[in-house]
Order: structure tokens, then sequence, then C-alpha cells
């Protein structure tokens, strides 16, 4: 197939299987959202990556199929890159597999996530930023230790005060 002109599109789940940062157990493992590595669509027991999902895990095999008819037996990431840079119709099939499989992984780590919540023992952890206790003991400190001096006045209008200049009004 002629190149010439083509340009192969990056789409969000396709970057996730290229990089392996994505909805991958063993990378959520990593990085401390999930709590353990091990596959959620397959009853192996193999660690869940990119290239299990794109290779090896049986919940994939007709998606998985598809890109095989197209880009041939060898489905290691860079065989499928070399076929995907060199063919376009490799590129799309690549495409439509990341697509489909990993929205369907993402759908189903949510569905785990809200299940989790519901028996409240959680799944997956999200980082969720200071907690709410934090942020109290923060502000108590911050109250305790402040001095309170009057704010500074122009024209007798402080420089906080709610009306609105007339340059404002004008825009």
């Amino acid at each position: 197939m002629d190149r010439q002109g083509w340009k192969g599109v990056l789409s969000f789940w396709t970057s996730q299987i290229i990089t392996g940062h994505g909805c991958f157990a063993s990378y959520l493992h990593r990085i401390g959202k999930e709590t353990s590595a091990i596959c959620h669509h397959c009853d192996d027991d193999a660690v869940d990556h990119a290239q299990h999902t794109l290779a090896v895990c049986p919940a994939w095999a007709v998606e998985r199929q598809a890109l095989i008819d197209v880009a041939g037996q060898d489905l290691s990431l860079p065989s499928i890159m070399k076929n995907a840079v060199e063919s376009e119709e490799v590129w799309l099939a690549f495409m439509q597999f990341c697509n489909a499989v990993m929205q369907q992984k993402e759908d189903s780590e949510r569905e785990r996530e809200h299940q989790a919540q519901a028996i409240d023992a959680p799944v997956r952890r999200r980082n969720r930023g200071r907690t709410q206790d934090h942020h109290a003991s923060v502000q108590a400190a911050q109250t305790s230790t402040r001095v309170l001096r009057p704010r500074p006045t122009t024209g007798g209008l402080s420089r906080h005060s709610s009306s609105v200049s007339p340059s404002r009004t004008q825009r």
C-alpha cells in the first residue's frame, strides 16, 4: 500500500497500548491505584500489561482476530508498530483493536469501582488529594496564628470592594 501523504492518528487508547501506561492492572498496581497486577479479564492469574492485552488475554480474542487478519500472527509491539507505520490498513486495525479493548477495560474498571464503593471495600485507590480533615487542620492553624490588620482603603472604597470599575462594564 502506498503511504505517501498518509498520516496515522494516535488515539488516547492507542497511546495506552504503545506506552503501557493505561488501564492495565500491572501499571495501576505500580502507581498504587490497584491492589493487584493480576488480569481481571482472564482466569489464568496472568499479569495484566499491554503485551498481555494485545497478544494473550482470551477476553479479547474476537478483537485480536480482526487485527491478526490484517497484521499477521506476530503481535509483539515492535512488530505491530513496524507494520502499522508501513501500512495504513494495519494502523487502522491496530487502532480499532486498541479503542475497542481499552474502552471495555475502562468500563469494567469503573464497574468494579462502583461495586467496591457499594460494599465499602476499596478495589482501586484514587488519589483524591488532601483530605478534608487535613484542610481543616491547616486552616485552623493558619487562623490561630494570623494577625488581623485592617485593610487599607482608597477613596472610601476598599480595594476588595464589590463595586465594578467603569473599565470592566465597557468590555
